[in-house]
């Protein structure tokens, strides 16, 4: 009967396919936050002096030296590590001024770990931009609304404009022209330098561009007044909005200067090759092991973003009950379709039995049976999920509206990627096929209750 293998495969392959998506809707949602916060900034360590996390002051800071990067580049699980020094100052221009993140970095050591270089804002499709490409021949009124909904965003690459701006076929021969109409000029820091970079939303609020002055004021060490004028050398696009809106970069040196900390930092941030719970635990304790407990404490990203874990247990739970609901209906689903498949088979059990054939072959003949269909539904399933996972990891969905404004007041960049294929594909077949040998178990049960009359009567 083909139709009722069609049915039963096609209830199996939907579950796989809806679970599948879902759960890589869900975990890529996970990692964005992570790598947004985390990889690209905090790192997944950090070496602080132990009064630092509770009193977040320059008081508690530590002198940085050549023989703890030893230490801490000993260490084959960890990818880099890069001194900074963090406080908070008043950032002001004109009649404008905000509380402002003030990060004193290493600018050649920071480049292959958060990688500011990279983040350097290189269009904006500004007011005047849009105004501009109006009077041009070649842009349509089309690619204009498009414009219009990207109005005020700052990029750090070609390639991100141009797949918000999503161009047809047609469109492409007028995207030089679009980013020619965009440019923006902006510059990188020094190992030396006495300028700043300031991140995007932070420089639109206090309307500051390139050459502009910034005065920050704030505390120094034990209680010494900090106050200095720094030059916009840069403009820098930060994935998590929260940051995009209070942070600034200057030197090291000038930072350790700023608030009358020579030599001296406030962590050690440390990003690791693999980001496995059990690997940062593991590197934690090894390093805690090398170093006095009395000076220092290494802390993992979880126990200084308290935030961040909260908010996605929180919504990895509502998901798992959204996850446990779809396969509560699907699940009925496969059990409405053995049923009716055991009941249109009914006559033909009846008469196999009747002839000799024993009833735990039988069970057993319906069960591999039911296993093979099952496995074929998974398969297509996986199959069929793979090219969406494969499209929205590259091309994540980009939010609007109240939607992108509420996730974006949690901090988080409003764009929803997939993660990439790993086990929880696997997982998800694998409980499909749970469903299935359970859904299968009545019917088996039901052969070794068959009375062969009744059943050739049917």
């Amino acid at each position: 009967n083909k139709r009722r293998s069609v049915i039963t495969i096609s209830s199996i392959f939907f579950a796989v396919f809806f679970s599948v998506v879902m759960r890589s809707f869900q975990l890529g949602s996970y990692d964005h936050m992570i790598r947004n916060i985390i990889e690209s900034f905090s790192g997944y360590l950090q070496i602080q002096h132990p009064d630092f996390k509770d009193d977040p002051v320059v008081d508690n800071a530590f002198t940085y030296s050549e023989s703890l990067m030893q230490t801490v580049n000993e260490n084959s699980a960890i990818k880099a590590a890069v001194p900074r020094l963090e406080s908070f100052a008043l950032a002001s221009t004109g009649e404008k001024s905000k509380g402002a993140l003030i990060v004193g970095i290493d600018t050649e050591m920071e480049k292959s770990f958060s990688k500011p270089q990279e983040r350097i804002v290189k269009y904006i499709v500004s007011d005047e931009a849009i105004e501009m490409l109006k009077t041009n021949e070649n842009i349509s009124k089309t690619l204009i609304d498009k414009l219009k909904v990207i109005q005020g965003k700052a990029y750090a690459s070609r390639g991100r404009l141009e797949v918000d701006l999503s161009l047809e076929d047609g469109e492409p021969g007028s995207l030089d022209e679009i980013m020619q109409a965009c440019a923006y000029e902006s510059g990188f820091l020094g190992h030396q330098d006495d300028g700043a970079l300031i991140s995007y939303r932070l420089a639109k609020y206090l309307k500051l561009s390139i050459g502009d002055t910034l005065i920050l004021m704030g505390q120094g060490y034990h209680g010494s007044t900090a106050a200095g004028l720094f030059p916009v050398r840069g403009i820098v696009t930060i994935p998590s909005p929260d940051l995009d809106s209070r942070l600034i970069y200057i030197s090291l040196q000038r930072a350790q200067q700023f608030f009358s900390v020579p030599n001296m930092i406030t962590s050690l941030s440390i990003n690791l090759w693999d980001n496995d719970d059990d690997v940062i635990e593991d590197v934690k304790v090894a390093l805690m092991a090398e170093l006095d407990a009395s000076d220092f404490i290494v802390h993992d990203w979880k126990t200084l973003n308290k935030n961040l874990v909260q908010q996605i247990e929180g919504d990895n739970i509502s998901g798992q009950f959204m996850l446990y609901f779809l396969y509560f209906i699907i699940f009925f689903g496969i059990y409405g379709t053995v049923i009716m498949l055991m009941h249109e088979r009914k006559k033909e059990f009846g008469v196999l039995v009747s002839i000799g054939m024993q009833r735990r072959r039988l069970a057993a003949l319906f069960s591999l049976e039911m296993l093979l269909v099952g496995l074929v539904g998974i398969v297509a399933g996986l199959i069929a999920s793979s090219p969406v996972i494969a499209y929205y990891h590259q091309h994540p969905l980009h939010l609007s509206g109240d939607m992108a404004k509420m996730m974006e007041d949690m901090g988080l960049e409003a764009i929803l990627p997939f993660a990439w294929f790993g086990s929880y594909m696997w997982v998800q077949g694998l409980i499909v096929v749970c469903m299935v040998v359970i859904a299968s178990g009545r019917s088996v049960y039901k052969i070794f209750r068959l009375r062969e009359v009744a059943a050739m009567r049917a």
